[in-house]
């Protein structure tokens, strides 16, 4: 059972208004809704609150010859036979290292090797 509480309002401002200051009610409400839009504005150009954006990838020369060298690896991969265990396996770290050069070429700013060392030390 949820025992149901009073709910008391307690006013914020007192009655009596000083010299100076808008007398009427409209004026009040002018001034409340003024306050608020600068809160707000305040509050959304905040740069605490706001998510900062990812920069935008780079997609130039070099990463369109990077993403042509995992196409042709790949086709490298599929087009030999699986007996070729060497083979295979050596295509699949060029792989790798073709898809962490379009990665870089991709995203410069971005150390994907520090990433990866990390991944290693953690599993």
């Amino acid at each position: 059972m949820d025992a149901e509480f009073p709910v008391h309002f307690t006013a914020t401002e007192t009655g009596q208004v000083k010299r100076g200051e808008g007398k009427s009610p409209t004026d009040r409400l002018e001034q409340a809704r003024s306050d608020l839009r600068k809160d707000m504005f305040r509050l959304i150009t905040s740069p605490h609150i706001q998510v900062q954006r990812p920069k935008p990838l780079q997609f130039n020369g070099n990463t369109t010859l990077a993403f042509r060298a995992i196409r042709k690896t790949n086709e490298k991969i599929q087009n030999t036979a699986p007996e070729q265990v060497e083979q295979v396996e050596s295509l699949q770290k060029k792989l790798k290292h073709d898809v962490q050069r379009a990665a870089m070429c991709l995203d410069p700013s971005r150390n994907f090797e520090d990433e990866e060392e990390g991944e290693k030390e953690s599993a």
